[in-house]
């Protein structure tokens, strides 16, 4: 084994620095440890063919295993590249598929994760959980009106609209062309209208640029226990609907 503070790079200078220390320590021995009648000087340049030839093998054979060390080290810092590598992308990949690429909303799929998790936590704590669902009003003309562009600034602008008006614990999402869905926990229904409110007046408050003032339209609902991730959001779209009606 080799330290591990030592870079790929040094390695070979490595194993050459251990081969020299080798062949002192060795002449070292003979001259003062085994009484080989020569000199140090002798030792170290000795030219007996044997102890030669063991130095010079023991001198490949450590300079040999720095190579392969570093070979070796090289090898593994590739690999360790192409797996952090792979994780980015898998990372990357994942993030895209739970995101709304024109808003950066959580997308459907991910709402859904979300909301069952609130569910869950709701069932133990009960401490209120609602969604609201938002409907922008006349989208259709809007789109009609202008180009893909514009629709999409709009449907950004309406997203950072949202996310400044609630709380960090509440959930934002992009819920089909025209329409955001929020997951309110911690709050009752009485509290939940009052959050859809001021949301409206919001939105309607608001000056989006290249179309002007717009409005929108609410149907908000609470959880209770018999709730599954179909039936509450249901609830919510008819509510949606019967004020898309009046």
């Amino acid at each position: 084994m080799y330290p591990s503070m030592l870079k790929p790079k040094f390695l070979p200078s490595y194993g050459l620095g251990l081969a020299i220390i080798f062949w002192l320590a060795d002449a070292l021995l003979d001259t003062y440890l085994f009484n080989s009648g020569h000199t140090l000087s002798e030792n170290i340049f000795s030219s007996n063919p044997n102890e030669l030839w063991m130095r010079f093998s023991v001198v490949i054979i450590i300079i040999l295993f720095a190579l392969y060390a570093k070979k070796s080290e090289q090898t593994k810092s590739i690999l360790l590249e192409k797996i952090n590598s792979k994780d980015e992308i898998e990372n990357e990949m994942e993030f895209l598929e739970t995101v709304d690429p024109v808003t950066l909303l959580s997308n459907k799929r991910k709402f859904y994760e979300l909301l069952e998790y609130e569910m869950e936590k709701d069932k133990r704590y009960k401490q209120g959980l609602s969604i609201i669902l938002c409907s922008i009003d006349n989208f259709k003309n809007i789109t009609h009106s202008h180009n893909n562009t514009v629709t999409d600034n709009l449907l950004r602008n309406i997203a950072l609209q949202l996310v400044k008006s609630l709380r960090t614990s509440d959930i934002v999402a992009r819920w089909a062309e025209q329409e955001f869905i929020i997951i309110i926990p911690n709050k009752t229904v009485a509290e939940t209208q009052l959050v859809a409110e001021k949301i409206r007046n919001v939105i309607e408050n608001h000056f989006f640029e290249e179309i002007g003032n717009i409005t929108a339209s609410f149907g908000l609902t609470q959880f209770i226990n018999d709730d599954n991730k179909v039936t509450i959001v249901n609830r919510a779209n008819e509510a949606l609907n019967q004020a898309q009606i009046k």
